[in-house]
């Protein structure tokens, strides 16, 4: 299965200055074969196949042009590639001909094949590794794992850079085993989970996630969650600031993305459940505790003493797993 992968970059002043370049010689490469290909057409009916295009390119264009040479040769060769497309779409699927490129629209891009492992994403240092870049700078917000075939490097109007890979991936599943977790989130503490865990809010945040959720993918194949409505709590004004530092989206999104991968379970349970009110040792419920600033709570019935958000915790688990249909003792 081939994915598609966009991340944003942020080139050097430098590197800026290589991309550039390398904009102007696909474009320039695009223009000169397609005038060729319409004069050759011109006078005697023939066309040049993508392989003639681009052994003139290096046998003829980079001799007489040698700033050719600067660029990644690969991006010119799938400029040509490009061109041979639109022109087979042309006469096959009467399609628009072909235009010529205008240095005046400021959309760019070109693509570059992977080879001898030229192409590199280091998501733990967010970089990417670019042939005639070198490491360039990137949000690195999602995880992949595969072979890599290409990359297309771009720049949208905004002035904004962007890299996408396409990846050969395969679904790496892993061994079934019986744990299950559930977990609250908040804003004191980021995360507290069935086993007692108090995970601390994040400096780096997306490093953070993707390491956190990968961790808890890896060890649990259930996970139970509230579906937290971000978009609707952040219109409380006095929380927005607090709720978009901690990124609860952005790790709930990643745990999204990597079940399917990994072939684990993870659901949601709704927000209007009342888990902060059940005593999870017995299911008594108690109203009075719904005071964000009660953490600790005594069961009237049980007498079981709980901490709030680990006895919250449990009982997400708890519906969580009653909802999916499952038969387990917790």
């Amino acid at each position: 299965m081939v994915k598609g992968f966009k991340y944003r970059i942020y080139p050097t002043v430098e590197q800026e200055t290589q991309l550039a370049k390398t904009f102007g010689c696909v474009r320039f490469i695009y223009n000169k074969m397609l005038a060729k290909k319409i004069k050759l057409y011109e006078t005697v009916k023939k066309s040049l196949s993508k392989t003639d295009c681009n052994n003139y390119c290096n046998r003829e264009l980079k001799k007489e042009y040698l700033w050719l040479k600067d660029v990644d040769k690969f991006a010119l060769t799938n400029s040509i590639y490009n061109l041979d497309n639109a022109y087979q779409k042309f006469f096959i699927e009467h399609s628009g001909f072909p235009k010529l490129k205008s240095k005046h629209d400021h959309n760019y891009s070109y693509t570059t094949n992977f080879t001898n492992n030229n192409i590199k994403v280091l998501f733990h240092n967010n970089l990417v590794q670019l042939p005639k870049l070198g490491k360039v700078k990137a949000k690195l917000h999602r995880e992949f794992k595969g072979k890599i075939l290409f990359a297309t490097v771009s720049k949208v109007p905004s002035g904004k850079y962007f890299v996408s890979f396409n990846v050969e991936t395969e679904n790496f599943k892993l061994s079934i085993n019986n744990n299950m977790i559930g977990f609250d989130l908040g804003l004191k503490e980021f995360l507290i989970d069935t086993n007692n865990n108090h995970i601390e809010r994040p400096n780096i945040r997306n490093d953070f996630s993707n390491k956190l959720s990968s961790q808890i993918i890896n060890d649990n194949q259930v996970i139970i969650s509230e579906d937290l409505q971000v978009s609707n709590m952040i219109k409380n004004h006095n929380l927005a600031k607090s709720i978009q530092d901690v990124s609860w989206s952005e790790f709930t999104r990643q745990l999204e993305y990597k079940v399917n991968w990994y072939g684990r379970t993870y659901h949601k349970i709704s927000p209007w459940f009342a888990s902060s009110q059940i005593c999870s040792d017995c299911g008594a419920v108690n109203k009075k505790v719904k005071l964000l600033s009660i953490r600790e709570w005594t069961c009237e019935e049980c007498k079981n003493i709980n901490d709030r958000d680990e006895n919250t915790s449990k009982n997400i688990l708890k519906q969580g797993i009653k909802e999916l249909g499952f038969e387990v003792a917790i």
